[in-house]
């Protein structure tokens, strides 16, 4: 049995997603709103962060795609699968009426994606999340033509 070799992405995609990665990790989401006048919470739990899907078509499929790659991490380390899952429903459920618009042949393959990125994190599954990983890049290929 041969291994297939993996198609290296388009620089313009890497570039993007190396931007999108560092943004993300260096400064934080833009779209993440914190409020700073709750000091405390009862019981001590610490403040909440809202996520909010915004950008184009390409810019939440890249921003999934960023989720979906350091999802398998977080399962291993036990760091926040949960909320990851939380902010990749909400791209795909924001991303969902253009593809279903412009690329309905392609809205099977979107939900397998999202039903194995939940089976990787109810599971706590690291080779499903790199699985769904794989296939979303080959979707987002797809579209991109």
């Amino acid at each position: 049995m041969t291994r297939r070799a993996r198609r290296p992405l388009p620089t313009r995609r890497r570039a993007l997603l190396a931007t999108v990665l560092a943004t993300s990790i260096g400064a934080g989401c833009a779209s993440t709103t914190i409020n700073t006048a709750a000091t405390t919470l009862p019981g001590g739990a610490p403040p909440t962060s809202v996520f909010t899907a915004r950008g184009s078509r390409a810019e939440l499929l890249d921003q999934w795609q960023v989720e979906l790659a350091v999802l398998s991490a977080r399962l291993v380390d036990n760091e926040g699968g949960t909320p990851a899952l939380a902010r990749i429903e909400l791209l795909w459920d924001t991303v969902r009426p253009e593809v279903d618009a412009g690329h309905p042949d392609l809205t099977p393959g979107f939900e397998a994606v999202m039903d194995l990125t939940r089976t990787a994190v109810e599971r706590r599954r690291p080779a499903d999340a790199d699985k769904a990983s794989k296939q979303l890049r080959d979707l987002i290929d797809a579209i991109d033509g």
